[in-house]
């Protein structure tokens, strides 16, 4: 009987040690997954189940040179002296940026698992804008965490970027002063074609494939779109009466728009139309007639010519 015992013991202490990492793994894929999905406490970086098991990450706040200026990233890690896998961070469109109190607890969460987790604070997304002077900051930033050879691994290197940030990561990831360091790359909720995302947060219709669909659009969409694009508008007639028009709109006051409508440029009034449109089938056309520099702001983002 003993022997059996201490046979079983031997095999299942040689399982143990072979597949630990494998364990190991599985349990801090489960505990991120519960921070990831435990909504009640999604914005208190203070609260973790990965808290059981892992050590308490430091946040380093860091000033980047970049072009005659600073950019301000934080640095989460856990100072165990071995080189981490290390992931660029990037926020989507918000005004908190980095200190996004859901973005802070995800960052402390991978830093858990044993990234190093670079978040630089975006000037363009902070202003609710997707800016291509954001992929240069991008840019930058990952070079920074190159520079960290203390501290990183540099063949387990890559960027994250959410919403619309994950087009100017995208564009960043394929630069090529950097593309050769990038090992992965996730895009969470990006984009690919800016006319297809047009389509769906103004008529609320999707298609990829053979997948067709409708969801109900959110205003939030659109008010983002109408930032993002405005001040594209050639025309400073249109552009300050396009901002009358669009918070008249935010409020519902659609009756009150029709002095300021008559008012417009053609092309001003096709991005107006352009916003207001519930017709996935006129997108294209509307999108053809709107102000050149705002179409032509739309191609720039498009993420084509980088991931055919």
């Amino acid at each position: 009987m003993r022997k059996a015992l201490l046979i079983a013991f031997l095999v299942v202490l040689t399982a143990v040690l072979v597949f630990f990492p494998q364990i190991r793994l599985g349990v801090l894929t489960a505990l991120l997954l519960k921070d990831l999905l435990d909504e009640p406490s999604s914005s208190d970086p203070n609260q973790s189940a990965l808290a059981w098991v892992t050590s308490s990450p430091k946040v380093a706040t860091l000033e980047i040179p970049h072009q005659g200026r600073k950019l301000v990233a934080d640095l989460y890690y856990v100072p165990d002296r071995k080189k981490s896998a290390a992931i660029l961070l990037t926020h989507g469109i918000i005004e908190a940026g980095k200190d996004d109190p859901r973005l802070a607890r995800f960052a402390r969460s991978l830093a858990r698992t044993g990234y190093a987790v670079l978040v630089p604070d975006l000037a363009g997304m902070k202003a609710l804008k997707v800016l291509l002077s954001d992929v240069g900051d991008i840019v930058a930033s990952f070079r920074y965490l190159v520079s960290l050879e203390e501290l990183v691994n540099e063949e387990k290197m890559g960027l994250m970027g959410f919403s619309y940030a994950a087009g100017p990561t995208i564009m960043a990831a394929a630069d090529p002063s950097i593309r050769h360091q990038v090992n992965f790359l996730v895009s969470f909720g990006g984009y690919y074609e800016p006319l297809e995302v047009i389509r769906f947060i103004t008529t609320g219709y999707y298609e990829y494939r053979n997948e067709r669909g409708y969801l109900k659009p959110e205003p939030y969409g659109k008010w983002v779109f109408f930032i993002n694009n405005v001040d594209h508008v050639q025309s400073p007639k249109d552009r300050k009466l396009l901002k009358q028009i669009f918070e008249k709109e935010r409020e519902q006051k659609r009756a009150a728009v029709r002095t300021d409508l008559q008012r417009l440029t053609p092309q001003g009034r096709y991005l107006y139309e352009l916003l207001i449109n519930e017709d996935p089938r006129r997108v294209d056309d509307l999108v053809e007639r709107i102000d050149p520099r705002v179409k032509s702001y739309l191609d720039k983002l498009s993420l084509a010519p980088v991931i055919p």
